[in-house]
């Protein structure tokens, strides 16, 4: 499971650039997976859990009983493979390497907006205002339809 910040840094990073506000976190470079066994509970409680299914795994990791090893391997090698995807598609957005994401940037916390910046995880910290003046700074005026056919008459004439 991608909690909602790490899915939203993880959409971030592939940004051209990327800012946080000064009070902003971001981060959290990480996946979990949790199951729940509830099956003494449900023991306690008189009540008997029949599951019916097809297929070798479609119940494996249900909460009515323990996980397996097998079980925990399989959920483990889950979270393991989302998270290489996650590191690899930070690494590249970002423009370093696999160890830089996995030993650097959190591991798993949310950090700061200025250490966020430290680590490269983010391009600079500004206001929502400071991102959207430097934006309008950037834009290029573009010259209008009656403009562009003045210019186009002028240019036959």
């Amino acid at each position: 499971m991608v909690n909602d910040a790490s899915a939203a840094y993880w959409i971030g990073s592939a940004a051209s650039e990327f800012y946080c506000t000064p009070g902003g976190e971001v981060g959290s470079i990480g996946v979990w997976q949790t199951h729940e066994d509830i099956s003494d509970a449900l023991k306690y409680e008189g009540i008997d859990v029949t599951l019916i299914s097809a297929g070798k795994f479609k119940v494996e990791g249900n909460p009515y009983e323990p996980l397996t090893a097998e079980a925990i391997a399989f959920l483990q090698s889950r979270v393991d493979d989302y998270y290489n995807a996650f590191v690899s598609a930070v690494a590249q957005a970002r423009g370093v390497n696999g160890s830089e994401v996995t030993d650097g940037m959190g591991q798993g916390r949310v950090l700061g907006a200025s250490a966020a910046r430290t680590l490269n995880m983010i391009d600079g910290v500004m206001t929502f205002d400071q991102v959207v003046a430097m934006m309008q700074s950037r834009i290029k005026p573009k010259a209008s339809r009656l403009s562009q056919a003045r210019n186009s008459l002028a240019l036959m004439g």
